[in-house]
């Protein structure tokens, strides 16, 4: 019915819009701002890396999530496998 998008594919989207997102964001503070040509280099740098460690941090807890699930499902079927 429905197959699973491969984890590659989900990287490459979230990935492209985080990075979208951060030059889109650092180029209106760069046209807000405007005080040095190394405005926009210095927001985008920082907003690539705050999205980055976001992107990490709620990658890490998912995949902890699901290892928890699975755990769990696999205590559950060795519980009812001995009845």
């Amino acid at each position: 019915m429905i197959a699973a998008v491969p984890q590659s594919e989900v990287s490459l989207f979230f990935t492209a819009i985080s990075s979208a997102t951060a030059l889109a964001s650092a180029a209106a503070l760069y046209y807000v701002e405007g005080d040095s040509k190394f405005t926009l280099t210095y927001n985008l740098g920082l907003l690539l890396a705050l999205s980055g460690g976001v992107y990490y941090a709620a990658s890490a807890a998912s995949e902890s999530l699901f290892r928890i699930f699975t755990q769990f499902e696999e205590g559950m079927t060795s519980l009812f496998e001995g009845m």
